[in-house]
């Protein structure tokens, strides 16, 4: 049986990536320096969950 990494860290590192981007590289208006890490964090958590099928009873 073949062994397949997590993509967990990928995602992970991604997120490292997009974050230090959006505080080192783009521009953002004056007091909205949180909203591009909490989205990215957002998006991050989102993927990272798995959803089940829905099994009526």
């Amino acid at each position: 049986m073949a062994w397949v990494p997590s993509t967990g860290a990928a995602e992970a590192s991604l997120y490292m990536v997009a974050l230090l981007l959006s505080l080192y590289v783009f521009d953002t208006p004056a007091h909205l320096e949180w909203f591009l890490p909490i989205l990215f964090y957002k998006l991050l958590i989102s993927h990272l969950l798995r959803e089940e099928p829905y099994q009526p009873e």
